[in-house]
């Protein structure tokens, strides 16, 4: 629905400091829109539900990385692009994560010296947006890694540790420290967290090194050593599910350390998602696609998204943590769909264009102390910021 010009003011902030968000309603997915056939894998059975995926936005060019624009799109059932946003157009350097949630969209990136967690609505528009890392404030010495909103307020993975935010209050309301002894490099920082039960699962990656650690009240309650590189922890139960990046592989690891079941003949996944339906969703960085497979390594749903997908979620088609186990062991070897690099070109070319086929523009409003009382109804879910729209026309981390 068309809007007319002007600015709708849904709060008044103190202190406000303003990111630019170059946003618009999301087109239909009945159809494939135009230029992005290229972003189209082979289909073997349509996905349940939309996809989204976040691209980090830099490509591999002989020893060195070219910066690419990073996005955060969706694809729909059949693989077609249906939205997609251009994170460089607003400031952001790299994506890093992307979570699909009853509230919205949460989409963690990075700026060249800081990072940025926001939320966008169902329209694609932003909700708010939180800087880390600037300032003096109690956000100051956060660099977000990856982000859960929950009812208690926001957890954020930052590099050694997670913290949980309280919008409302704009204050750090608890700290996990992980021991000093899980880091094993100078690189190695924290690189995934998920719920599960009063705790949390999370993954710390370094330079081909890594670990996952259950943390709990009390600390940790048990760690599994020696991975390489692990991202995106999803648990299943009596086993954990993960992108082992410097492996080249997605594994369902046991408490022992035990790999139960490994998903091999891959280029540097960074993040796996189980489905309801018992496949898993694989964002397989390096070769700049998304792809759903079965247990034994048999791809049913590609889609092509340039330039390094580093997190792709399909939640929106049931609760996560009710995605089982395989009844499966040993390892299953993807042979997968590769695109050209002409063909990633084409299909960038078709994603920034279809981000750019927008009739409204939106500016988010970041705050830097705690909101004003009075919020209106939109906020009141997740306690959270607001953000003042302005309608119009318009349009070297690298995760080793």
């Amino acid at each position: 629905m068309s809007r007319p010009a002007g600015i709708v003011l849904l709060a008044v902030l103190c202190s406000l400091a303003v990111v630019g968000a170059t946003l618009g309603a999301a087109p239909s997915p009945a159809s494939a829109q135009p230029g992005t056939d290229d972003c189209t894998g082979p289909v073997e059975r349509p996905a349940a539900a939309e996809t989204v995926i976040a691209a980090q936005g830099l490509q591999v060019v002989g020893d060195r990385y070219e910066k690419r624009p990073a996005t955060v799109s969706a694809y729909d059932r059949e693989a077609r692009p249906v939205w997609s946003h251009d994170l460089g157009e607003r400031g952001r350097f790299v994506a890093r994560s992307v979570d699909a949630t009853e509230a919205g969209v949460l989409v963690v990136s990075r700026e060249r010296d800081h990072s940025v967690v926001e939320l966008l609505d169902d329209d694609r528009r932003p909700v708010w947006a939180l800087r880390f890392g600037l300032g003096d404030g109690p956000r100051g010495d956060v660099d977000a890694r990856d982000a859960l909103l929950e009812p208690a307020g926001l957890l954020v993975a930052d590099d050694r540790r997670l913290v949980r935010y309280d919008l409302e209050a704009d204050r750090i309301t608890r700290e996990w420290r992980l021991p000093d002894d899980a880091f094993a490099d100078d690189e190695s920082h924290v690189s995934g967290v998920t719920p599960v039960g009063d705790g949390y699962l999370v993954t710390v990656a370094g330079n081909g090194t890594g670990s996952l650690l259950s943390v709990g009240d009390r600390g940790v309650r048990w760690r599994v050593d020696g991975l390489r590189a692990p991202y995106s922890p999803q648990s299943l139960g009596e086993t954990v599910l993960l992108a082992e990046m410097g492996a080249d592989r997605v594994v369902e690891v046991e408490r022992d350390g035990d790999v139960a079941w490994a998903l091999t003949g891959l280029d540097r996944p960074r993040s796996a998602e189980r489905l309801p339906g018992g496949t898993t969703l694989v964002a397989d960085r390096r070769a700049h696609r998304v792809l759903e497979v079965e247990a034994g390594g048999r791809v049913v749903w590609t889609a092509f998204a340039p330039w390094e997908p580093v997190d792709a979620t399909r939640s929106v088609e049931g609760d996560r943590p009710g995605a089982g186990a395989l009844n499966a062991s040993g390892s299953a070897p993807v042979d997968a769909a590769n695109a050209t690099y002409d063909e990633l070109a084409a299909c960038e070319a078709g994603l920034l264009a279809l981000g750019t086929n927008r009739s409204e523009r939106a500016v988010a409003v970041v705050d830097t102390g705690p909101p004003a009382a009075g919020f209106g109804v939109a906020m009141a879910a997740i306690a959270g910021l607001v953000v003042v729209v302005r309608f119009g026309r318009g349009r070297s981390e690298h995760s080793d």
